[in-house]
């Protein structure tokens, strides 16, 4: 990473963190060369950190996670074939070894100064992201057509230095925790092996742009409560979907429009608990995040990852289909009348008596 002049100070200078560059979000591949252990004063003084870059669109800028990842010695590490048919070690929930530093994103859930008022005896740097004090008008289809001013709609990051590096393990486990303390963040913020740009913005917003530090205490991953995993009994019509019901999901998931990386990591996983297979998920997938059409590997990662989130029943799609207005019948046994039962039950008291069984019924 390339240095600038120091810019900020803390109590916490020569603290050592790994920190990995990538060329933007669709930059799926890692290497030694794009991972660096700085201190942390290097990177809060870092210029790609630091300073916002001018352009034109968010999707030109850099991205970065605050993680390490595996390598291609590990044995259960997930790769590629690049195009010189040399292995690449991929950009996965999988590979990321552990978190140096956490990354919450706000985006629009309070303001700098709400933040910087709860977050004020913690350790850590800020900055506003790409449409800070922007609000984006969508139609009915859900693109936007329209970006208007806002003020008081904040949209900024705080990487927190943390006291012990955390697997991605100990973050998951404690997902709720943090999203309670971080009430108001993006609740995809610590979705794993997740990268965020760096600090940019469009030449119209510079003057809204802003970097600051702040100095206190190192944040405890491992102090927040750990939710302990219990397996979840799903109901019998709900265990697999028949070839009618999968058809229905796919058609009603191609019509709810494009979803947060929460609801589509869970997607993912309801579809994969209920027997839907990989090309089911890639042909909603189209519609559900259409800036990522084509990307087999981001595809592939999202439906590795979510398959292993077993604690997800397949109920789960259908109640979100339900709340978007797309009703997908089930079909139970039907249950018998207690005529029917009483009759079902002369019945086989018959047989047993005309095969010898027993004794005759009482009338």
């Amino acid at each position: 990473m390339t240095k600038s002049r120091n810019t900020f100070t803390s109590n916490f200078n020569n603290n050592k963190i790994v920190v990995a560059l990538f060329n933007g979000v669709m930059d799926g591949d890692v290497s030694t060369d794009k991972t660096d252990e700085i201190s942390w004063q290097d990177f809060i003084n870092d210029s790609v950190i630091n300073q916002h870059e001018i352009l034109p669109d968010k999707s030109d800028g850099t991205g970065f996670a605050t993680a390490s990842f595996k390598t291609l010695e590990d044995e259960d590490v997930e790769t590629k074939t690049g195009l010189d048919d040399q292995l690449i070690v991929r950009r996965t929930a999988n590979n990321v070894k552990k978190y140096h530093a956490l990354v919450v994103d706000v985006d629009g859930g309070m303001t700098i100064d709400e933040a910087k008022e709860r977050f004020k005896d913690k350790e850590y740097f800020g900055y506003t992201s790409f449409n800070h004090c922007t609000r984006q008008i969508k139609n009915d289809k859900g693109d936007v057509y329209f970006i208007e001013f806002d003020d008081m709609n904040h949209k900024f990051r705080l990487v927190f230095l943390i006291s012990d590096a955390v697997s991605p393990d100990e973050i998951k486990s404690r997902k709720d925790a943090l999203l309670s303390y971080f009430d108001g963040a993006d609740k995809s913020t610590f979705a794993i092996s997740r990268l965020f740009y760096t600090a940019s913005c469009p030449a119209y917003l510079k003057p809204k742009a802003q970097v600051w530090h702040n100095e206190g205490e190192l944040l405890d991953v491992l102090s927040f409560e750990e939710k302990v995993s219990v397996e979840v009994k799903q109901s019998e019509e709900y265990k697999q979907f028949n070839l009618a019901i999968k058809e229905a999901v796919k058609n009603g998931l191609k019509q709810i429009g494009a979803v947060e990386h929460d609801p589509y990591y869970q997607i993912a996983a309801s579809m994969s608990n209920a027997g839907m297979t990989f090309q089911n998920f890639e042909e909603v997938s189209q519609y559900l995040k259409p800036n990522h059409v084509g990307d087999i590997d981001y595809l592939l990662d999202r439906w590795t990852h979510s398959s292993k989130l077993t604690d997800i029943s397949p109920g789960y799609v259908i109640n979100l289909l339900k709340q978007h207005g797309f009703i997908v019948h089930q079909k139970k046994p039907a249950k018998k009348c207690s005529a029917q039962l009483n009759q079902d039950t002369f019945l086989k008291e018959l047989c047993s008596y005309a095969t010898g069984d027993r004794s005759p019924l009482a009338v």
